[in-house]
């Protein structure tokens, strides 16, 4: 049996098709329309997951589950991304589009809390008790592994790292703050600080 990933990025939505190993069978990246309303956003995604699926020659009969990941403040439990300031969206009920859109078990997950996990499991934190994973793209993300376990602290929202202050009364983020880790180190803040 095989799952689906779904990466839902501010620039690039990627979705991929994993065996029972965790290998990627088939892969692609799309970008992501960020003037379409939350809702069509995630359909965006659904949409990436089927031609997934077409490229490697399956249908969603080979599928087990579908996995999403998302920057913001998500409410895994819930299956609500209950803030995402880069793609403008507040209590979207992604899990159960999804499930309704597909048809198949759905979790979600904050994009950095995901990346953390996997890199916990599979990668470059394997095999240590306690990580902290930085994710840069068009924010900044954190997720932190503590005693063998994700933390996420409040609500899901634990290791929000890319909005530390680092900078009292510094450059306006999208959130809102002044001084944010992401108005500073993310792909968004480098293109700006270049262009000036």
């Amino acid at each position: 049996m095989y799952n689906i990933g779904i990466d839902l990025g501010g620039t690039n939505i990627a979705a991929g098709v994993v065996d029972s190993d965790g290998r990627i069978v088939c892969k692609l990246s799309r970008k992501t329309d960020k003037s379409a309303s939350g809702a069509e956003i995630i359909m965006q995604c659904c949409s990436a997951a089927r031609e997934a699926l077409e490229s490697c020659g399956m249908s969603l009969a080979d599928i087990y589950s579908v996995g999403l990941c998302s920057p913001g403040a998500v409410d895994s439990e819930r299956g609500v991304i209950e803030y995402a300031n880069n793609l403008d969206f507040s209590n979207l009920p992604a899990k159960s589009i999804i499930a309704e859109a597909l048809g198949k078990r759905v979790c979600i997950e904050n994009d950095a809390n995901a990346a953390a996990y996997g890199e916990f499991c599979a990668g470059s934190a394997k095999g240590v008790d306690s990580a902290v994973c930085i994710t840069l793209g068009t924010g900044v993300g954190g997720g932190v592994i503590l005693d063998n376990k994700l933390f996420e602290g409040n609500r899901s929202a634990g290791a929000e790292l890319g909005h530390m202050v680092i900078r009292m009364g510094g450059e306006k983020c999208t959130c809102g703050r002044k001084g944010c880790f992401e108005a500073y180190a993310s792909a968004t803040a480098l293109i700006r600080q270049t262009k000036n």
